[in-house]
């Protein structure tokens, strides 16, 4: 594969927020940081705060690569 470069492998994990390790929490803010202006730690970790779960992309050394965060609204539907 000469003049290219290979692509890590990635792996999604689903974990509660509350499972994050810090290191995990801290690669996401640095992601986070990179694409989005007008931001800080605060905005970020109150708002991980909020959500139930993280869903994460790593490579094979545990390097964050990607992310998104869901909350679970909880809601019982009325039948007329």
């Amino acid at each position: 594969m000469q003049g290219q470069t290979a692509k890590a492998e990635l792996h999604a994990t689903v974990l509660k927020t509350a499972a994050l390790s810090t290191a995990e929490s801290q690669a996401m803010f640095a992601l986070y940081r990179q694409y989005y202006s007008g931001t800080s730690e605060q905005i970020f970790f109150n708002d991980l705060a909020e959500k139930d779960y993280v869903l994460l992309l790593q490579d094979d050394q545990a390097q964050v690569h990607g992310f998104t965060t869901l909350a679970v609204i909880e809601h019982t539907l009325q039948r007329p």
